[in-house]
């Protein structure tokens, strides 16, 4: 069995995946770690964890992807 949380997919290929498995997408994003509303859940952030979320946050790397999407 493939653990599915240990797979990183980019924008494109989720969208492929969704698209081709009859999903409409309603929203598709990358979000920064610590994303206010949809980042992870650190309740104390040491100073290497900020510092990088913040060089993630400046190379538009965020790696929360998130999509919205319903079964056509």
């Amino acid at each position: 069995m493939i653990n599915h949380h240990l797979i990183a997919y980019n924008k494109n290929a989720l969208n492929y995946l969704l698209t081709n498995n009859k999903f409409n997408i309603v929203h598709l994003s990358a979000q920064s770690n610590d994303d206010k509303v949809l980042g992870q859940l650190v309740t104390t952030k040491s100073i290497l964890n900020k510092l990088v979320f913040w060089l993630s946050n400046i190379i538009g790397k965020g790696s929360l992807l998130v999509a919205v999407a319903r079964r056509s």
